[in-house]
């Protein structure tokens, strides 16, 4: 579970907003900070792993009320029609073989049922599990692991409204990494801290993927997401 209890940080790995290069440095400054930071405690943080991309709410029903309400919580979104691409051509780079994930309290060999398909076959069969995920988004069986393009607004939420306290955004990403670094006060002393790039996969720019109707429909799909966080194809 991505809880840094040395710099009191709470991340929100919304998918595909590099969350592997983002949890790698937050990791290494947690770890360096038990040298720095003064301990008010020697007792053990025991938490459960959910999967790899918990929700605030998940994440919360995993911590004390206090540690929950005193530690910094952070997500970061991305362009919905820029993020599709994205999943899409990680499929076509990555998804040929098979990955295990924490699915019901054990990890489970899973087949990736996206890869392959053209871009508007992935926006169709998209399109099936956001209607999916509408009837069932209520349920215990809700998370990524079962829905994995469920809109990023929903990681973010809790009773309705968004409960991080810091949205930061793909498109600005080494510019807000920096703003992040200066709240948390992760300096030199904690080696490297500059991002990396990993998991990155090879496409062009997004917006030549898209014909008019899959502009529209990816609008219809992410209309909160793009209204809330202020996005434009």
């Amino acid at each position: 579970m991505p809880v840094y209890h040395n710099i009191k940080t709470i991340f929100v790995r919304v998918p595909k907003t590099a969350t592997t290069s983002i949890c790698e440095k937050l990791y290494t400054a947690n770890s360096f900070a038990k040298y720095f930071v003064q301990q008010k405690s020697n007792s053990k943080n025991i938490t459960q792993e959910v999967e790899k991309h918990e929700s605030i709410r998940q994440i919360k029903s995993n911590l004390s009320d206090d540690k929950f309400k005193n530690y910094f919580k952070v997500g970061f979104v991305r362009n919905p029609w820029d993020w599709l691409v994205s999943y899409h051509s990680y499929y076509n780079t990555y998804g040929s073989s098979t990955k295990k994930v924490l699915k019901e309290g054990t990890y489970q060999q899973v087949s990736n049922r996206f890869a392959g398909l053209s871009f508007e076959d992935f926006l169709f069969k998209v399109e099936e599990e956001l209607e999916e995920y509408k009837i069932n988004k209520n349920s215990p069986q809700s998370s990524q692991v079962y829905y994995p393009h469920q809109p990023q607004h929903s990681y973010l939420i809790d009773n309705g409204e968004i409960i991080v306290d810091f949205v930061g955004r793909y498109e600005n990403l080494q510019e807000t990494w920096g703003l992040l670094r200066e709240r948390l006060n992760i300096d030199t002393r904690y080696r490297d801290m500059e991002l990396p790039k990993l998991n990155v996969s090879k496409r062009g720019e997004y917006k030549t993927y898209y014909k008019d109707k899959d502009i529209e429909r990816v609008y219809n799909l992410y209309k909160k997401d793009i209204d809330l966080f202020d996005y434009k194809f």
